[in-house]
């Protein structure tokens, strides 16, 4: 079947075959045009350009808008696309590409047209395209058909719907309930196998379609499509959280082209050209899969919603355990060690970080096997990387690889294992390489330039708490802490408190930063040669909130020295060496309300190790003496000399409406990395955040 000539993308809306689509003609769904519509031939543009196809088939879309509501010509092709889809739950049906592309085209179809529904008409107009007369006309009378939703295995059994040319309406929504069951279904029990890969792509591209109404309406809260779906059964919900999180797991490639086109001598469908505008070159973009991408996509839009109401998909995700696990509450089971993986070489993706965030806070059997591994560089490392990547401008991806790296940090065991591995050849972490460090010494300087760089450009109080809060749940568990993490600390807290003292009236010194590898001390004074101060925001004269701010953050710093002092100074000489190398910065806080108590310890160190290195030789000092000099002596150093202070401990806890921050930050996600297109003029919150 199908038209012998092809249509140009100029041409679509004086196509014949579409027009009776939208026109005023009821069309049953046992008539033969539904076949020679997914059986049209189309030329596509050159380029997989939505936005104008979109362009291009909206005076079709108007038509149908304006005539669909009689001739329910949508609600037929819905059920002509599931019906069709049945048999391939059986691999063994899989085997040809034709009728796999057929149930993709119709998919593809009833994509577009939702797509321009939801963005177009409010929710009562919406479920009204979509809802069936009460009496159906004349010209479907013949037809006695009966189809069966595709879900019998749900707990709430089949959804029957008796189709004269269309189905009797029970209840509002039946329709959308039966597209989306049927959809979710489609996932769950359709095989991914190379024919059918495209059946999966639009199967996930339709589900987030359909969800997208919070885009274009700008609500937070619940819709009624939103709503249907949260009233999936839990058996429907797991099997659809299983078969996405497959996807990711596996990053399934596209197949070769030959298998995603019709063979040779049959026309092309009409939809098989437009998807070649939604679908990615391989030649093109990078390898990544784009249905794995689309999976994790729809994963985040389905979990963040109802955040304090009923959710089978939050539960499902948050209830999996390892295939080598045997618990009866687990919604199924998956490989930990294969997710794990995955995880960690998709870091580098903005979606994948936000999911491994839901997977951390929420599923306490992965959380648990996170924190038993003995490979935790391989996690640990990329998040660094990317924390570090971050430019001068705040973004959600910050937040959530802050918020990670602080529940992580929640755990001693991390605390403890990060300072025993080491990492070699790290050249992304500043000015210079690192040719070797502990995982744990460089995750204390990325944390510090992090909260350095936030002062210096953002001021964005959230980024340089979470930093703090940390290294404050590290502090008790620094070991050998390397030269260069401990001046990072020791100097963060000489620049903000010259900007402190200076937000008081105070006239500070100028003093430079040293970086004192080699060379010598001269009584132990800070010996200036290059300065951390640059750029023209660094340090400039700050209003009350900015004093306040500061003050906070040079108590945590303190308290972060107190704790590391406290509990593992004898594992830390190059902490003690920093310190005593600028105890300058100390002096103006001995009697300073709010900070004396957490100086007194400080002092009290500084001046025992000041003492054994001028007791042991004459100045100059070398580095190397002072060093030696701070290990012997801390051999001595009695351990209960210093005051002791609450052990320093801070948790992650998700805010009381956190819809407010994900959904927004899901829905830029999807706008980046899915393929597809939303009208800029209908969006009412913005996706082009960071």
């Amino acid at each position: 079947m199908g038209l012998t000539t092809s249509t140009s993308l100029g041409q679509l809306s004086e196509n014949k075959v579409l027009q009776k689509f939208v026109g005023t003609e009821s069309i049953p769904d046992s008539d033969e045009y539904w076949d020679t519509l997914f059986t049209f031939s189309f030329n596509p543009p050159k380029h997989n350009d939505f936005e104008v196809f979109y362009k291009a088939t909206l005076p079709l879309l108007e038509k149908l808008v304006l005539n669909n509501p009689r001739t329910k010509n949508l609600i037929s092709l819905i059920l002509v696309c599931l019906k069709k889809a049945t048999p391939f739950r059986d691999e063994s049906k899989c085997e040809s590409n034709l009728p796999t592309l057929c149930v993709r085209n119709g998919l593809f179809i009833i994509r577009c047209c939702l797509h321009h529904l939801i963005q177009t008409q409010d929710e009562k107009n919406l479920l009204n395209q979509l809802d069936t007369p009460t009496e159906p006309t004349d010209q479907t009378t013949s037809n006695k058909d009966h189809i069966t939703s595709p879900i019998e295995k749900s707990s709430v059994g089949p959804v029957s719907i008796s189709v004269e040319g269309s189905a009797t309406l029970e209840t509002p929504g039946t329709n959308i309930k039966l597209l989306i069951h049927g959809v979710i279904s489609l996932l769950d029990e359709i095989p991914l196998v190379p024919f059918t890969y495209d059946i999966h792509v639009e199967a996930i591209n339709l589900l987030i379609v359909m969800l997208s109404g919070q885009v274009s309406s700008g609500e937070l809260s619940s819709n009624s499509i939103v709503a249907i779906v949260m009233e999936s059964p839990q058996q429907m919900a797991n099997g659809l959280v299983q078969r996405l999180m497959g996807h990711f797991i596996t990053q399934p490639p596209p197949p070769p082209e030959y298998l995603r086109s019709q063979p040779a001598g049959l026309v092309s469908s009409i939809t098989s050209g437009l998807l070649s505008l939604v679908l990615p070159n391989r030649s093109i973009i990078d390898p990544t899969s784009q249905l794995a991408v689309s999976s994790v996509l729809l994963l985040l839009i389905l979990v963040h919603q109802h955040s304090r109401g009923h959710n089978p998909f939050r539960e499902s995700l948050n209830l999996f355990c390892d295939d080598h696990e045997d618990k009866e509450d687990a919604s199924f089971h998956l490989s930990l060690d294969k997710l794990y993986t995955t995880i960690c070489s998709e870091l580098s993706n903005e979606q994948t970080t936000l999911f491994f965030y839901q997977l951390l806070h929420g599923n306490t059997n992965f959380s648990s096997f996170v924190f038993s591994r003995t490979d935790i560089d391989c996690l640990v490392l990329p998040l660094l990387k990317q924390l570090n990547s971050e430019g001068n401008q705040p973004s959600h991806h910050s937040y959530m690889l802050l918020i990670i790296l602080l529940i992580l940090s929640q755990d001693e065991c991390f605390n403890k294992s990060i300072h025993e591995k080491t990492v070699k050849g790290i050249t992304w972490s500043g000015d210079k390489p690192i040719p070797h460090t502990s995982l744990g010494s460089l995750m204390v300087i990325v944390l510090v330039r992090t909260v350095h760089r936030n002062i210096q450009h953002l001021r964005d109080k959230f980024l340089h708490t979470n930093c703090l809060a940390t290294l404050a749940n590290m502090s008790s568990q620094f070991h050998k802490l390397s030269l260069e993490a401990s001046e990072k600390i020791v100097n963060l807290f000489r620049v903000l408190s010259r900007r402190y003292l200076r937000s008081k009236g105070e006239v500070t010194t100028p003093t430079i930063e040293t970086t004192p590898t080699t060379g010598t001390f001269d009584t132990i004074p800070t010996t200036p040669t290059t300065s951390i101060e640059t750029g023209t925001n660094s340090l400039q004269s700050t209003d009350t909130s900015d004093t306040q701010t500061l003050e906070e953050i040079l108590q945590m710093l303190l308290e972060i020295l107190n704790s590391s002092l406290t509990h593992t100074l004898h594992n830390n000489p190059h902490l003690v060496y920093s310190m005593l190398y600028q105890k300058e910065v100390f002096t103006p806080f001995h009697s300073r309300p709010g900070f004396i108590d957490l100086v007194q310890n400080i002092e009290m160190v500084i001046s025992y190790f000041a003492g054994c290195v001028e007791k042991g030789s004459t100045p100059p000092f070398s580095s190397k003496f002072v060093l030696e000099t701070i290990e012997k002596g801390s051999l001595a150093w009695p351990k209960n000399r210093l005051r002791s202070f609450p052990e320093l401990k801070f948790r992650y806890v998700e805010e009381s409406q956190p819809e407010e921050f994900f959904i927004p930050y899901v829905w830029i996600l999807v706008h980046k990395h899915s393929q597809l297109y939303f009208d800029p003029t209908k969006i009412k919150f913005s996706l082009t955040q960071s």
